[in-house]
């Protein structure tokens, strides 16, 4: 009866042998949604994604092909790479304001996903920008400074709305060095140019705007610039949203009307 059991346990290993080899040969195939003259017509149609070398995409057109395409990434009218599992995964975690966790989970995908940074707004850059995502929201301004120093994708491979999201991020990570003037500079400079900016980026500048007027200890433009980010975050980032209402308070506290009719009551 074991020698039955061994026999059997063998067999199944050896039917499984073949599978896992070719698992091991076969790269990560990411589901794409794309549009080209060179296939299917142009008609828009999923592809899966194995890397991108330079400015070539290699591809196979359906789950189980074992023919390797590849074609100019330039010739592609529309690519968009779906979500995984995992990035979704991460996603729910920064949704339900688990940020470090999230903000790990972002980083393993950023380097799963790298052999496709070479195309626009590929799963590995839009990894990066939830990280860099993840620590503004923890208000950590060195983690900020770190990461955009670091950040692994081209300018040109990132959405415009991820390009402001980085430059917003430059921006922020000005304040652990205390640059207030460059914070002053920059910040006034996006929010007078960058007119396509959402709402949460330039809620970012006024609070970043706050700050420095704090230590300049102009209390009411800290007051008018906290005020503003408010009313732009509306509930969009609860963290800063509380800072902004803390600094606003201390900035109050500190106004030299409030000094004196303290010092007059007492």
């Amino acid at each position: 009866m074991k020698a039955l059991s061994v026999i059997m346990v063998l067999a199944g290993l050896s039917s499984l042998v073949p599978s896992m080899a070719q698992n091991a040969q076969n790269p990560q195939r990411l589901r794409a949604r794309v549009a080209a003259p060179t296939i299917k017509n142009g008609r828009p149609t999923d592809i899966y994604i194995l890397s991108a070398n330079g400015p070539t995409v290699q591809f196979v057109e359906s789950r189980e092909s074992q023919e390797v395409l590849q074609q100019m990434a330039s010739a592609f009218k529309t690519l968009y790479i779906f979500e995984t599992d995992d990035f979704v995964d991460a996603k729910v975690a920064m949704e339900n304001r688990k940020y470090q966790e999230a903000r790990n989970k972002f980083h393993a995908l950023v380097n799963k996903y790298a052999s496709t940074l070479s195309i626009k707004d590929s799963l590995s850059a839009r990894a990066a920008v939830y990280e860099l995502e993840c620590a503004m929201r923890m208000m950590d301004w060195a983690g900020v400074k770190g990461l955009a120093a670091k950040f692994p994708v081209r300018g040109a491979n990132l959405s415009p709305s991820a390009q402001n999201d980085l430059e917003v991020a430059k921006i922020m990570a000005l304040i652990p060095d205390k640059d207030w003037n460059g914070v002053k500079s920059r910040a006034g400079s996006f929010l007078a140019t960058k007119k396509n900016a959402t709402r949460l980026q330039q809620a970012r500048m006024k609070y970043a705007l706050g700050a420095a007027a704090m230590v300049a200890q102009d209390w009411n433009k800290a007051l008018d610039y906290f005020a503003e980010a408010l009313v732009l975050l509306h509930g969009s980032d609860e963290e800063l949203a509380s800072a902004c209402v803390a600094r606003s308070l201390d900035a109050y506290l500190r106004m030299p009307c409030l000094l004196y009719t303290s010092d007059a009551a007492d």
